[in-house]
């Protein structure tokens, strides 16, 4: 974009070790093309650590820009990457999303005034499901203005996907570009696809791939079964019947909610957060409870935003990651989160289990369980 820019990356988001490929081409192919004239408000859907969103802000500071994802790790990212690159925070903003389609992303309630970007831009994630995808292209014209036009780049296993929807969806493909591993689409969806009088559809509509007692949803694992963690975890749920304030980090599709939430009172509060926005919707439709959900970027997080104290059960499973201690950090927060005799069920891979067991001080061990390479661990605070 002839800005140069810095960047910090994780190990825990998409393209952890360098900008990827794929947004290099899109990027190369706005600048080329020129998209931006005239364009002033801009969605980047999907923004992972903020690269699109950035760079082009950098290059044109009057854009207005909303970088969206569903992972609030990568939002997180996207914050620090505006601060790095001394990005001005006017006209700058980061919303909890998934990709815009015949539903609102954003959750904005129905008689909230839906924004029109001039342009949508997306690095489009592979694993969301090709329905998922088909409905964002067919249906990303709801959210962009009357000359509003999209750019998205897609793997290139997907890119005949891609081109065939738009052709079906009667889109208009302005330019394409592709390399061995990227396809690159600008387009301009068909008029009536703009119309904001066409019937949007749910999110259980677009994302469930299978119905049964708990459906299974696109983007998520456990679609078609139960994993070895969730069925142990459940084992160890169904003989200890919790009850009172409950907690679940990382809630999955929804199994874990769905056996806990059998045994709380109707006034028990049952408490949803994760950095994976999809997780807790999905968790949330498959519960059975009354539940709400904090979509928040660390396993740490929900310290900071609950009572210290205030919570008779919490569920988490931690996932190592390069460099960081997670599992002392799983302890610290279920430390201030858990009443005196509150009770931490740590599940997970048994190598990970074994190092929160490591670091139990101030907790008594109640029950271990292994099956199958995983491991549910019951800890009851002592504090």
């Amino acid at each position: 974009m002839g800005e140069r820019c810095r960047f910090y990356l994780s190990l825990g988001l998409f393209s952890s070790l360098n900008v990827d490929s794929g947004t290099r081409l899109l990027l190369k192919t706005i600048a080329q093309q020129k998209i931006l004239d005239g364009r002033t408000n801009v969605l980047d859907s999907g923004c992972g650590t903020g690269v699109i969103a950035v760079s082009l802000k950098k290059r044109f500071p009057n854009l207005n820009i909303t970088a969206s994802d569903r992972d609030a790790l990568a939002l997180d990212f996207t914050k620090k990457n505006a601060e790095l690159n001394k990005i001005q925070t006017t006209g700058f903003q980061l919303k909890s999303g998934l990709l815009p389609g015949r539903f609102r992303p954003f959750g904005d309630s129905a008689d909230t005034e839906e924004v029109k970007y001039d342009l949508i831009l997306s690095n489009i994630p592979a694993k969301a499901g090709n329905p998922v995808i088909e409905d964002f292209l067919s249906g990303c014209g709801r959210h962009l203005s009357e000359d509003g036009i999209a750019a998205v780049v897609i793997v290139s296993p997907l890119a005949e996907l891609a081109e065939d929807c738009l052709n079906d969806c009667g889109a208009e493909i302005l330019y394409t570009e592709a390399d061995e591993r990227y396809a690159v689409f600008h387009f301009k969806p068909q008029a009536g696809a703009r119309k904001a009088e066409d019937k949007p559809k749910g999110f259980d509509d677009i994302y469930i791939r299978t119905r049964g007692k708990i459906d299974g949803f696109y983007g998520l694992a456990e679609f078609d079964s139960i994993s070895y963690q969730s069925s142990i975890l459940i084992k160890a749920v169904d003989r200890f019947r919790p009850s009172g304030q409950t907690l679940i980090w990382n809630p999955g599709a929804g199994h874990t909610a769905n056996a806990v939430g059998k045994f709380l009172k109707k006034d028990d509060q049952l408490l949803l957060s994760s950095n994976d926005l999809l997780q807790l919707l999905a968790s949330k439709h498959n519960a059975g409870h009354k539940s709400e959900i904090l979509h928040l970027p660390r396993i740490s997080s929900p310290a900071d935003e609950i009572d210290e104290g205030s919570i008779d059960n919490l569920f988490m499973s931690p996932l190592t990651i390069p460099g960081a201690e997670v599992e002392k950090e799983l302890i610290r927060t279920a430390g201030r989160l858990l009443k005196p005799g509150g009770r931490l069920y740590a599940s997970g891979r048994s190598s990970d289990i074994a190092r929160v067991e490591r670091h139990k001080d101030g907790f008594r061990e109640v029950f271990s369980s292994k099956y199958r390479g995983f491991r549910v661990l019951l800890l009851e605070n002592l504090s």
